[in-house]
């Protein structure tokens, strides 16, 4: 198996409503790689961005909203799953790429698995999130931070 992301964008008039709306839509689909196998993971940019060309900032129709890490045979498995993400029923679309192996490492060495990352023992997070101490900060109950404000 290989990974590949599929990059997420909607146009501009894509709103906050429709998002919402679509989201029952995302779960399945989510579902149902994962019940196949071909989930790995997925995240989303909230807020505003920004493109950079040529030195100026340049206004696009579309905007990349998320990305999802999915495994595949080949890209033309990967582009069969992507088939499956509801933006394009809403004037979204998505961009296949394959990532090199071990760049990031995505697979265990046998290209099989994902590897295991123990939780730190002072969080509950799977990945360990260095703590700057600070007498003057609290964090609220249940909650990690990784950095705290120094006191004034």
């Amino acid at each position: 198996m290989k990974a590949f992301i599929v990059l997420v964008k909607v146009p501009n008039t894509y709103t906050t409503a429709l998002a919402i709306s679509v989201n029952p839509q995302w779960e399945k689909a989510i579902a149902d790689w994962k019940a196949t196998g071909h989930y790995i993971t997925s995240f989303a940019y909230p807020g505003e961005s920004r493109i950079i060309a040529s030195g100026s900032i340049e206004k696009e129709n579309m905007k990349q909203v998320s990305s999802i890490l999915l495994r595949a045979e080949n890209i033309d498995e990967a582009t069969e799953l992507a088939k499956a993400c509801p933006i394009l029923k809403y004037g979204g679309s998505v961009e296949i790429r394959e990532i090199p192996k071990g760049i990031p490492q995505i697979f265990a060495p046998d290209a099989t698995a994902i590897p295991a990352i123990p939780a730190s023992p002072t969080t509950s997070a799977a990945l360990p999130i260095p703590a700057a101490p600070s007498p003057s900060a609290e964090p609220a109950a249940g909650t990690t931070t990784a950095f705290a404000p120094a006191a004034p």
